[in-house]
């Protein structure tokens, strides 16, 4: 047995040499002073010279190696460039919510809380995704007037601990979260007092993002969303139906997978900038001829698109 693991360790010396050599070498490469980027500029000579002591800075380089790699192999990854905090610790705190997003079937909602939207249908379409698929998780990113509504439903149909909340998101982190998620879903409808959305620019950008859209036949989005190749589109207002959908999205990754490679190409291919600009410069140059409402059509769904705010 003891032979047995002497060889292992033997076997694991040029794998660890092979990773931890290049990885040290990139990051001595990097011009500037470690210590003045990590504590900025703020600080004084003695806490740079302190920080410089303490990450072994001042030592020949094959010192800072080896002393970097005994404080990796003990797990001390080091400090954050940007936070001044340890990485392991960094790690840790984001971890959980990490696995969540990774190991479940997780699907994601961004916009604001109007009626417009009808977020609390979705938590009732979600309510039942759960009956079939346990393990999925709602992520509904977003503030608005019928927020605490839908919180409040959910812990009325007993799904709170499924249905996360976070609040107003920059793009920066909703991005983080579409690129986990395995689907994007979002009932818009017409309201009885006829609002309505245009174009909504969160589903375009799921679908930029990879994500398969469930969603309603509903003004623009029925242009952004194929039925059946990029996503699945349901009448407004019909719960059960699109928790169907939800449900067969979250339950077969694979599926969801390659319709959301489906959705990149549609929206590339029909939503891009230079295809919008370009119909915008299509209209311009008509009305400046005089053609008016007379214009040419051009490829691609985007010259009647209404963009929608989210």
């Amino acid at each position: 047995m003891r032979r047995l693991v002497a060889r292992w360790l033997i076997a694991a010396i040029p794998l660890v040499l092979g990773v931890s050599v290049p990885t040290f070498v990139l990051a001595s490469l990097v011009p500037g002073d470690a210590a003045r980027t990590i504590l900025g500029v703020n600080a004084n000579p003695q806490q740079y010279a302190a920080l410089r002591d303490q990450l072994r800075l001042n030592d020949p380089l094959w010192t800072q190696y080896g002393h970097w790699l005994s404080r990796a192999l003990h797990g001390d990854l080091g400090l954050s460039i940007q936070s001044a905090d340890s990485v392991g610790h960094e790690l840790a705190g984001r971890l959980a919510v990490t696995l969540s997003l990774v190991a479940g079937a997780t699907l994601v909602a961004i916009g604001r809380f109007v009626d417009k939207k009808a977020p609390q249908l979705t938590v009732l379409a979600f309510a039942q995704v759960l009956r079939e698929c346990p393990e999925a998780e709602l992520i509904m990113i977003g503030e608005g007037p019928l927020l605490e509504a839908c919180k409040q439903l959910a812990y009325g149909l007993n799904v709170q601990s499924k249905i996360h909340f976070p609040g107003k998101q920059d793009r920066s982190q909703a991005a983080k979260v579409l690129k986990l998620s395995r689907a994007f879903v979002q009932h818009s409808l017409t309201t009885t007092y006829g609002d309505s959305e245009g174009t909504a620019i969160t589903i375009l950008e799921a679908g930029a993002a990879g994500l398969p859209v469930v969603s309603t036949r509903h003004a623009g989005i029925k242009e952004s969303v194929s039925h059946g190749e990029t996503g699945f589109l349901v009448e407004e207002r019909d719960v059960s139906k699109m928790a169907f959908y939800m449900t067969e999205l979250a339950k077969n990754p694979g599926k969801a997978r390659a319709m959301g490679l489906k959705a990149r190409e549609h929206v590339g291919r029909n939503f891009s900038t230079d295809l919008v600009m370009g119909n915008l410069h299509a209209i311009l140059q008509n009305a400046a001829n005089g053609l008016g409402g007379k214009r040419k059509e051009t490829t691609g769904p985007s010259h009647r698109m209404k963009v929608q705010e989210d």
